[in-house]
């Protein structure tokens, strides 16, 4: 009688059930493994008869079979390792035949150990979608499954671990004091370690506030990397559901968990495909590794035209998809783009003390590498000037503390009246939003004398209804006009 075992199959970052279905039955020795088994999968044969061996249990010498179904779509990962093994173990009769409501993960080493794996949280979020209760997880994966409340977990090292488990031998795991540090924290760096640069800093807190896209361009060493960089101190902590989608995507890609915002610093040199994710399995890529965080583009003229103008959608959507065997895979990229750069090739355009040695040719081609359709994309620009001796060693009119609090202040304003970021906003809700008479008069005035498109209106409407949030008032004619200063300067 062939035995069953929920499990999953991995794909993006999405997980699709697996039955894995187990028959032992009279015949010459074989051992074959159906269903679109992948590479890791069939080698798996030899995993799980030395695994079964060296742990003390009969390994059968007759025919056998294991179904992956439904058959119709590709199974790749080593997490169905200890599935399988236990399977056999069951259909032999050496273990009783398995309760409904358990699911086991694992890649099995020859000596009978059971080793971490990749994608834990997707297939415990589908397992427990459908009703599973009880999780045989191997040792190095409790940590980022302890954020998945409502199961019994078992953590073993081992085969004879796992069949404890299920003969109810082995008390389940306490994951109530579990707490997942980041070694990487996001808040290593501060704003206050730039003197100076006060309307910098001004304008990236508003960003911080309604979650805008900013491009900071100016000679070198004037500190647009350590503002970059210190730009995710001003960004409150991660709440429980938010921790789940970074630590989901980290789990695919086999990362160490991180429930801190993430700071991607992007080089010039990344292909679109290291940027956007791909292969055959649809790995994630910096986009989605930078959901909830922030994406820094340094020296963004120098990136690929095409790897550019691929930022289009998810600056727009907060995710972007992608077409894998036939199915359209869904990444999460709610990311915040802080990108800098040169003011030309030289970098001393429109210096006071460095004549810029650029040819107008180049200056022209140096700019046309960033396209209208993106820089619209983008709602602050912001010039950062090189600063005198004595505000380099001055006293900074606001501290990072007090810009964080305001920010925190602005977002709850946000989440209760909105329930989403200002950068969120659909162009519907945007229409809602109440405008003075006289800032809507000097919007329109904007409009027409700046041939602003109507993206950047509203992207100007979302900007100063951010400036309003950190003021703690509605929308005003200064308001719309500090939005309006933040509009592509060059």
């Amino acid at each position: 009688m062939p035995v069953s075992l929920a499990s999953y199959n991995l794909f993006g970052l999405h997980a699709d059930p697996v039955s894995i279905q187990v028959e032992v039955s009279k015949g010459m020795p074989h051992f074959s493994i159906t269903g679109m088994a992948g590479a890791s999968i069939r080698e798996a044969k030899d995993r799980i008869r030395s695994a079964i061996e060296c742990s003390g249990f009969r390994f059968p010498k007759t025919r056998k079979i294991i179904h992956l179904a439904p058959a119709d779509f590709p199974k790749r990962g080593s997490h169905l390792d200890l599935p399988m093994a236990i399977g056999l173990l069951s259909a032999t009769s050496q273990i009783a035949t398995l309760p409904n409501g358990w699911l086991t993960l694992g890649e099995l080493e020859l000596n009978g150990g059971v080793r971490a794996v990749r994608g834990v949280l997707p297939g415990l979020l589908q397992a427990k979608a459908l009703g599973v209760k009880n999780v045989i997880i191997p040792e190095g994966n409790l940590e980022e499954a302890a954020l998945i409340k409502g199961l019994n977990y078992y953590s073993v090292s081992s085969l004879r671990e796992a069949v404890k488990a299920l003969k109810g031998l082995l008390t389940k795991t306490d994951t109530s004091s579990f707490q997942i540090y980041s070694k990487a924290s996001s808040k290593d760096h501060s704003l206050d370690e730039v003197k100076g640069q006060r309307y910098t800093k001004r304008a990236l807190m508003l960003a911080a506030a309604g979650g805008h896209h900013v491009l900071m361009h100016g000679p070198p060493g004037t500190g647009k990397t350590l503002l970059a960089r210190g730009f995710p101190s001003l960004l409150p902590a991660l709440n429980s559901q938010e921790k789940i989608e970074i630590m989901s995507i980290h789990s695919v890609l086999g990362l160490k968990p991180q429930t801190t915002r993430p700071f991607r610093c992007v080089h010039h040199s990344i292909s679109r495909a290291q940027l956007m994710g791909g292969g055959a399995l649809g790995r994630p890529g910096e986009l989605s590794l930078a959901h909830k965080g922030v994406l820094y583009l340094d020296e963004l003229p120098e990136f690929d035209r095409s790897v550019l103008e691929s930022l289009r959608q998810p600056l727009e959507e907060g995710e972007y998809h992608m077409m894998r065997q036939q199915r359209t895979l869904r990444f999460p990229s709610r990311f915040q783009l802080i990108a800098s750069m040169n003011p030309c090739p030289c970098g001393y355009y429109g210096d006071s003390q460095h004549p810029c040695q650029c040819h107008p040719y180049e200056l022209g081609r140096y700019r046309k590498k960033l396209s209208g359709p993106l820089m619209d994309r983008i709602d602050i620009f912001i010039h950062v000037p090189r600063l005198p001796f004595e505000d380099l060693h001055g006293k900074d009119f606001i501290s990072a503390s007090f810009m964080s609090e305001k920010v925190q202040l602005a977002r709850k304003i946000q989440y209760e009246r909105q329930g989403k970021l200002n950068q969120e906003l659909s162009p519907q809700e945007i229409r809602k939003l109440p405008l003075q008479d006289e800032a809507l008069k000097l919007l329109e005035s904007a409009t027409n004398r700046l041939h602003l498109s109507g993206r950047a209106v509203f992207k100007v409407i979302r900007l100063a209804q951010s400036i309003a949030d950190i003021a703690e008032s509605g929308i005003t004619p200064p308001m719309i006009a500090e939005a309006l200063s933040y509009r592509r300067a060059f």
